[in-house]
């Protein structure tokens, strides 16, 4: 069996008690016994554990050092040494849990340092300058877009928040100061320029800290502008050639019938042209509608009385009975909203004892949701479903659910789309309470 380090030093320690006694019983088993030689027994004792001590010790010694020593380095955050096992003893159990220590300590600063660098990659490539500031107003970390927009390009790391005064516009500066959050317009030589700013305050190592994200809006509202009026002009362009197109063709066949004096012919092509009119008309009409939607002229709405003409005007089935409480909002513009999803409810292949109706009152918001059996919607759809000038029928125009969503966002509500399970649509109105 295999003796521990600290067993042998109880050995050592035991022997240089009981090699000066044994000493002691022989001299004076010999008639030798002296006190001089009492010393020098006890001195050469003394010597041989000193000795032996120190060999058996000195690996230890040298073990004990290295381990001191890459704590050293552990503690300025070397984890870069390991340290050799082979003795298995107490000491060696104490290398191992190092070794371990160091292992994990490295695996996890490699992972924060990929982790940091996603972060800060993340951080470089979004459209904001980003900007944290200590509880001095001192800049401690920034981005890219934060030095073009404060600093015109030059490093802003340690300087005050102060000095960016005279690179930002004043009304900018003020509002970033006043720790504000929201939609800033400023007016710069006849032009608009449009910043979102928002501000948080939080504590770090018991210091406050405040971050601040400035995002220019303006070339991104500029380039939707841009395709939205090029999806505008490519919706127009298509129906009116498709409305032109028969027309210019009617009208030639009416030319031809008048001089070959054939009523049938010219009626038929007069119909023709009449028809393509009326489509016209209502297609323009659509988008002037949803170009010049007044604002809402809210008032407190009976829901009984208001629901009960829904269901004269378009046949549905109430899910739930009505809430007592009234309803604050424009009673004519959310007619017309309801009116144009049950149409569509009716035209999605429900039956109409399918269709139903309910009004829940939650979390401070009045939820007013329409249900159908039809064949719902795909995902595509879904998601640009109330896009202007977006439409899956034929002759639909693309411009309801957008008078909708308008409509509903002018109360400072939400319109929602979701297929049921089962099969169908939820349209759902949230709008508020207050």
């Amino acid at each position: 069996m295999k003796l521990s380090r600290f067993q042998w030093l109880l050995l050592i320690l035991w022997g240089s008690i009981l090699l000066p006694s044994i000493v002691f019983m022989l001299l004076k088993q010999e008639q030798l016994f002296s006190l001089t030689a009492e010393w020098l027994a006890l001195a050469a004792a003394l010597a041989t554990s000193a000795i032996l001590l120190r060999i058996l010790t000195r690996n230890d010694r040298n073990r004990i050092d290295a381990l001191a020593n890459a704590l050293r380095n552990l503690r300025d955050s070397d984890y870069s040494i390991s340290l050799v096992e082979h003795d298995r003893d107490e000491i060696d159990e104490l290398l191992a849990h190092y070794n371990l220590l160091t292992d994990k300590l490295r695996r996890e600063r490699q992972h924060l340092y990929q982790r940091e660098l996603l972060l800060d990659t993340v951080i470089e490539n979004v459209s904001l300058a980003l900007v944290l500031l200590d509880q001095n107003g001192v800049v401690i970390y920034s981005n890219t877009h934060a030095s073009d927009m404060f600093n015109r390009g030059r490093a802003i790391n340690g300087l005050p928040f102060e000095s960016f005064r005279d690179f930002l516009p004043e009304k900018l500066f003020s509002f970033v100061e006043s720790e504000s959050s929201g939609i800033l317009s400023i007016e710069h030589e006849g032009e608009s320029e449009q910043y979102h700013v928002s501000v948080g305050n939080f504590n770090f190592h018991a210091s406050q800290h405040r971050l601040l994200m400035v995002k220019q809006l303006t070339r991104e509202l500029n380039r939707q502008e841009v395709a939205v009026w090029r999806k505008v002009i490519r919706v127009i362009s298509h129906e009116l050639n498709n409305s032109l197109a028969p027309i210019t063709s009617m009208a030639h066949s009416a030319k031809i019938a008048v001089e070959k004096q054939k009523p049938e012919t010219l009626l038929h092509a007069l119909d023709t042209i009449a028809e393509r009119a009326q489509h016209l008309s209502e297609f323009v009409g659509g988008y002037a509608k949803l170009a010049k939607l007044p604002e809402p002229k809210i008032e407190e709405v009976h829901l009984a009385t208001f629901f009960s003409q829904m269901q004269s005007l378009m046949p549905f089935r109430m899910n739930e009975s009505l809430p007592c409480e009234n309803l604050n909002f424009d009673p004519r513009q959310m007619q017309q909203v309801v009116l144009n999803l049950l149409k569509n409810a009716h035209e999605s292949g429900s039956a109409p004892e399918s269709i139903e109706l309910s009004l829940q009152l939650e979390n401070r918001s009045a939820v007013i949701e329409i249900k159908d059996k039809g064949s719902g919607m795909s995902e595509e759809v879904l998601a640009q479903a109330v896009l202007p000038f977006y439409t899956t029928k034929s002759s639909g125009s693309g411009v309801g659910l957008s008078l909708c969503r308008e409509i509903v966002q002018h109360h400072n509500g939400q319109l929602i789309f979701s297929n049921r399970e089962g099969g169908g649509l939820c349209v759902s109105i949230v709008l508020p309470l207050q």
